[in-house]
């Protein structure tokens, strides 16, 4: 086993990993950090909104039970003043104890979210002197950089940052606007190709298509039903799988229902990310019609088990999927964009190894040996 740095310690710092009662949450942060520990010692700070804690933690008694985890409240209303979101983090932080001790002890912090994680963490810098690294996924920057207030609290943040890691080049050029003298380094997600590999996929007459994501607006969803109710039209013989959870579920459900699409459209639900394979394997492509996107690790996964992608040419989905090489670029979310972007993909002649290859070197390995390089 290789030697650890020298007992490099890192503190992770974020609101997107597993929890004990939402165990799918935020899994690439989990393989991530899982390749950096075999190389630095990490400890897990993970924020919990009060009341989720209250419900969770307090009364159902839900945690981890090991000394490198904590699990903080985060004392704040959702919707209400969200640019003091940094200084209720950092009065959560302080009120709780522990956290703050585990900053003042770390000489590296790894903070993944940058609003309001990556803003409070660089208050704290101030302090406590530590080396901060601050992991940019999407919408972090994107959105929260279109309110002035956090837009500047995003620039204090990458001005005071020892990197800025983005998770595309897009969402780079994006940080350099907030903050031209950031240090900002480019590190894509990895996948685990020993999960994640070429299937042979169903062969039938039926086309298999493949949503994942959480269920909101701005991942396309509704336009995504809308462009398969074109298809129902057209008696093409299709069956479209929704893997995820949200809340516009239940708005989802009533669609399909009221335009008789239940026999072509399902909602599948929450699915653990060690059974994602399967699903690949069964399904011809995946279709991502975002709004808004970094590049999202189900694509990785997708293309890494050679199954092609429609996805919108938003954020860094360009960096990965070349059109008709591995996928099908949409130009904007409309549904008339996603039935074409569908009825292309079925059209082509897709090569799963050639897929394969477009993704092969976007491994976790390499990904954690980059964000430990930006700890000197």
């Amino acid at each position: 086993m290789p030697n650890k740095q020298q007992n490099k310690r890192i503190l992770f710092f974020s609101n997107l990993f597993p929890l004990p009662w939402e165990p799918t949450r935020g899994q690439f942060n989990l393989q991530q950090t899982a390749h950096m520990e075999e190389n630095a010692d990490i400890s897990y700070l993970i924020p919990v909104p009060i009341f989720t804690w209250l419900k969770q933690v307090v009364l159902g008694r839900k945690y981890y039970d090991k000394k490198n985890y904590c699990l903080f409240p985060f004392f704040y209303i959702p919707g209400v003043a969200r640019s003091l979101h940094p200084l209720f983090m950092l009065l959560s932080i302080i009120v709780s104890v522990k956290p703050l001790f585990w900053f003042a002890k770390h000489k590296y912090v790894l903070a993944s979210w940058a609003y309001p994680e990556g803003v409070t963490a660089a208050m704290l810098k101030q302090i406590f002197s530590f080396q901060l690294t601050i992991d940019c996924l999407g919408s972090d920057v994107n959105v929260h950089s279109l309110c002035p207030k956090r837009k500047k609290q995003l620039s204090f943040a990458f001005n005071r940052a020892t990197t800025v890691a983005t998770k595309s080049k897009a969402l780079a050029i994006k940080v350099l606007e907030i903050s031209p003298q950031a240090n900002v380094q480019t590190i894509y997600n990895g996948v685990n190709f020993e999960k994640f590999n070429i299937a042979k996929k169903p062969d039938t007459n039926k086309y298999n298509l493949l949503f994942i994501g959480n269920l909101i607006k701005t991942k396309g969803v509704f336009e995504l039903l809308i462009a398969a109710k074109k298809l129902a039209n057209e008696k093409v013989d299709f069956e479209l799988s929704i893997i995820g959870s949200g809340p516009e579920e239940s708005h989802l459900a009533s669609y399909i229902v009221e335009n008789d699409l239940s026999a072509s459209v399902k909602l599948i639900g929450g699915v653990p990310h060690e059974q994602l394979d399967q699903w690949f394997a069964r399904s011809h492509a995946l279709i991502l019609p975002s709004y808004r996107e970094g590049v999202p690790n189900v694509i990785m996964e997708a293309l890494a088990t050679g199954t092609a992608v429609v996805a919108t040419k938003v954020g860094g989905i360009p960096e990965v999927i070349t059109h008709k090489v591995n996928g099908i670029l949409l130009n904007d979310y409309q549904s008339d964009s996603i039935y074409k972007g569908i009825k292309q993909v079925m059209a082509e002649i897709w090569v799963s190894e050639s897929i394969l290859k477009s993704v092969e070197n976007y491994t976790w390995e390499n990904t954690s040996k980059q964000f430990l390089q930006t700890f000197s």
